[in-house]
């Protein structure tokens, strides 16, 4: 069965830029698992409405340093902008051959305190969003930082789980993603907060989502581990 594809107007298209490679013209559409994102790809670089995000909250951020900073199944298009403020990058992801660690986000092989940032970008939503944050939480220096995005439904108070949903072709249909086990609702904000986080949200900027294509209910979630004088 063919299913038409809807179409705009050429007049109707737009033209934007892209902060990780400062491209300026027409976006790609980006062909998601249950939608199509029309301007959701930038076709020089390659990045997503959440990376173009990230990059801007860098720009922008009074972090002076990131220190050492672990990159979760690091991104191409994100590595030069995380770079400029660090120390050291370390990408890491749980299959190998993708990055610089093989690491295991529930339980990382990792002393305590051996990194000041963590990206983390649209990785929640694939584990046991519990055991990782308290990893995050470990594995982070005093003072030190997680930039945490993930889907999230923004009309939704509570995040959509469902035990027995296992199959590819089920987490698909509930989730969105054949390896996602959830969708996040607002309470995600609780859930780092008991892992011991302070939080700040960094929700997109108008002029922001209409310059770079960015998803208007984009949320960054900045994630802060205390600062502990006595560490003994």
């Amino acid at each position: 069965m063919k299913i038409a594809a809807a179409a705009r107007e050429p007049e109707d298209m737009q033209t934007y830029e892209c902060p990780l490679c400062d491209y300026t013209g027409f976006f790609s559409p980006r062909f998601g698992s249950s939608e199509i994102r029309l301007d959701g790809y930038c076709p020089k670089c390659s990045s997503l409405e959440r990376q173009r995000h990230i990059a801007l909250w860098i720009r922008g951020t009074p972090v002076t340093s990131f220190g050492r900073t672990l990159h979760f199944a690091p991104e191409k298009c994100l590595f030069d902008a995380v770079s400029v403020n660090s120390t050291s990058v370390t990408g890491a992801d749980i299959t190998e051959g993708r990055a610089d660690l093989v690491l295991n986000i529930e339980a990382m092989e990792l002393l305590d305190r051996s990194f000041d940032t963590i990206i983390c970008n649209h990785v929640l939503e694939h584990v046991d969003d519990k055991k990782a944050l308290a990893e995050i939480f470990r594995v982070l220096s005093f003072g030190g930082r997680a930039v945490i995005t993930v889907p999230i439904v923004p009309t939704w108070e509570h995040s959509f789980e469902k035990e027995g949903i296992t199959r590819p072709s089920d987490r698909h249909l509930y989730f969105g993603q054949r390896d996602h086990v959830r969708f996040f609702g607002w309470d995600l904000i609780d859930r780092i907060k008991a892992a011991g986080f302070s939080l700040t949200t960094i929700p997109v900027t108008g002029d922001e989502a209409a310059k770079h294509s960015i998803n208007r209910d984009h949320v960054i979630f900045l994630a802060e581990k205390p600062v502990v004088q006595d560490e003994s």
